[in-house]
């Protein structure tokens, strides 16, 4: 019988939380996070980066991929369980209409031969029209 191995989640994102009430076309966003992290994904034993996916929300409610914000977040926080923190985010200059930002995680952790890529649930903001 030929063993296989499971990986443990590098991080698991348990809720975020839009704190921005008013959001501006190339400012920011302030998201909360609540998370639980590995402890081997972490500097020295290994890494991990955030990046940010923008979709667009469709009248009917459905969400359609738009862009990669080219600047992500380096994940400096250590290890835990039920973790909180709160990240600011620079959006791009969105037109005015109802969007959804999803984390993209990228770790390496100690022990694994490839990364792990985690995706985080969408966090709906919206552009009022100025």
């Amino acid at each position: 019988m030929q063993k296989v191995m499971t990986r443990e989640p590098a991080m698991v994102f348990q809720s975020l939380r839009l704190l921005t009430q008013s959001i501006v076309p190339g400012g920011f966003i302030e998201i909360a996070r609540d998370y639980s992290k590995r402890a081997g994904c972490f500097p020295p034993r290994g890494d991990g980066d955030f990046y940010f996916r923008i979709y667009e929300i469709d009248p009917a409610g459905g969400y359609q991929y738009f862009l990669l914000l080219e600047t992500g977040l380096h994940s400096l926080e250590r290890p835990g369980v039920e973790l909180h923190t709160v990240d600011k985010i620079r959006i791009p200059k969105l037109g005015q209409g109802k969007w959804a930002l999803q984390y993209r995680a990228r770790f390496e952790c100690e022990g694994e031969r490839d990364p792990q890529f985690i995706n985080s649930e969408l966090v709906p903001f919206e552009i009022p029209d100025t």
